[in-house]
């Protein structure tokens, strides 16, 4: 008997990890759950660092989905359009070294936006064929389970 389970919705949280809970990360994201780095096209690198520590909740698409035994693995994706929408790196502080940083103390307006595009930007998919890998046609919009 196959045991199939609806779910009209996923929670998942992070949280920045406590001190020897990681090992050999980067010392950057030391004290932060989120960082992305970068380079715009003139040559400014810019770095966006979070301490978010909460939950988000994704919706289904279409009111319900269904994992079962053969859903082997479920992947969250980021879009990066929305992720910086409203981010105008044109006018934020460049700090030492020439690097935008984008994180608690330095441009924090453009982080308190960051940090709302967040779930305007997460996607939820279904390893389709089980290899353990998000392949391309797997991820297109037809593809999300939850947002």
């Amino acid at each position: 008997m196959r045991m199939v389970t609806p779910l009209h919705h996923v929670e998942f949280r992070w949280d920045v990890p406590n001190d020897g809970e990681m090992t050999d990360i980067p010392a950057e994201l030391v004290s932060a759950s989120i960082l992305i780095g970068g380079m715009r096209n003139e040559g400014h690198e810019f770095v966006v660092r979070s301490e978010r520590s909460d939950e988000i909740r994704l919706d289904a698409r279409n009111d319900v989905f269904s994992v079962d035994e053969s859903t082997s693995a479920l992947f969250v994706g980021f879009d990066v359009q929305p992720l910086f929408d409203g981010i105008d790196l044109d006018n934020a502080t460049i700090g030492s070294g020439g690097i935008i940083r984008i994180e608690d103390g330095a441009n924090d307006d453009l982080l308190a936006i960051f940090d709302n595009n967040l779930i305007k930007a997460i996607q939820l998919f279904d390893d389709n064929d089980g290899d353990k890998r998000l392949d391309p046609e797997e991820r297109d919009d037809t593809d999300v389970l939850a947002e």
